[in-house]
């Protein structure tokens, strides 16, 4: 079975203002309000107090304090403002029925166990989501895997998992690997394929510390996100091809970064990436290997539109 990267290697990085961060994340959270859900005294409201409270102390002229709480807010809150950027609307139903959980569990990664990572999980879920509805994805909000809609003349179901270490990724892996195969057996639609998504971030950056160096900017984490879904996806391609479901047919491995650049404190910006790499699991003889074209096709097209194309770059690999 070949597995090489496809679609999504290229990356998404948004340069804003720490203020604009906070604008934007405030916008989201009255939406999710407007919703019927409130995020007063959650998770999402602390990590609001913690963004205004990094961009006062840079317009004040203070060293910002990049502690791991900042980092969580600056990565949640950017999946937030993505959701309400990509799924306000029609998709409103997917995210009011279970924004609950993205509210849930401790404010930091590092924090985080087995038991109490669902809100992050969520918004793992929420982040993909975003990635595939920008690129054509009819979400169907009723569907009973984290994702799962028609795109590219087929109907793809994705199940989202977010080990918190490198020995818990086989273990997960076949979590969803099981959940896919239960569905994929016994096809509902029409053109029915599979994916599995791995968040490594808990990995990657099991600290939650946000990455500081003298200029950085985006090209230079686009080389640190590259590398990173690179390594993972090496260590972790042997548990995949061992899957043999014809129906699973990519998996998706996404990693988000902060950083700041010091040489410059006083601009108060910050630098993310999120990188969503595809991996596809069939040969190009497969029947599904036509699916993937088209999907790499969108991705090429359409691109990872997560914010409005003023507060956009996109850097190719």
């Amino acid at each position: 079975m070949a597995v090489r990267v496809a679609g999504g290697t290229s990356l998404t990085v948004a340069t804003l203002r720490s203020a604009d961060k906070a604008a934007m994340l405030r916008d989201a959270v009255a939406w999710v309000a407007s919703l019927g859900r409130t995020l007063t005294n959650t998770r999402f409201g602390r990590y609001l107090a913690e963004v205004e409270r990094y961009a006062q102390d840079l317009a004040a002229g203070k060293p910002p304090d990049n502690t791991p709480l900042f980092y969580a807010a600056s990565a949640d809150g950017h999946v937030l403002s993505h959701a309400y950027q990509q799924l306000r609307g029609r998709y409103e139903p997917y995210v009011a029925r279970r924004i609950d959980h993205a509210c849930k569990g401790p404010d930091t990664i590092a924090d985080e166990d087995g038991a109490n990572n669902e809100g992050r999980n969520f918004c793992f879920e929420l982040s993909l989501a975003c990635l595939l509805v920008s690129i054509g994805l009819e979400l169907n909000c009723d569907d009973q895997a984290d994702i799962g809609g028609q795109i590219a003349q087929h109907y793809l179901i994705v199940e989202c998992k977010r080990p918190l270490t490198d020995r818990k990724v086989e273990m997960r892996g076949r979590e969803a690997f099981h959940q896919l195969t239960e569905r994929l057996t016994k096809p509902e639609q029409p053109n029915m394929v599979g994916a599995a998504a791995f968040d490594f971030t808990p990995i990657a950056n099991p600290g939650g510390l946000m990455l500081q160096a003298p200029n950085l900017n985006p090209q230079m984490l686009s080389r640190v996100g590259a590398d990173l879904v690179q390594r993972f996806a090496a260590t972790h391609v042997r548990h995949w091809r061992e899957w043999g479901q014809a129906g699973v047919v990519a998996v998706f491995n996404r990693v988000h970064l902060t950083g700041a650049d010091t040489a410059a404190p006083q601009d108060a910006t910050l630098q993310q990436l999120t990188f969503q790499a595809m991996h596809r699991l069939v040969n190009d003889n497969s029947p599904p290997s036509a699916f993937l074209n088209d999907l790499n096709e969108l991705f090429r097209e359409r691109a990872a539109a997560l914010l409005s194309a003023d507060q956009e770059a996109r850097f190719k690999l």
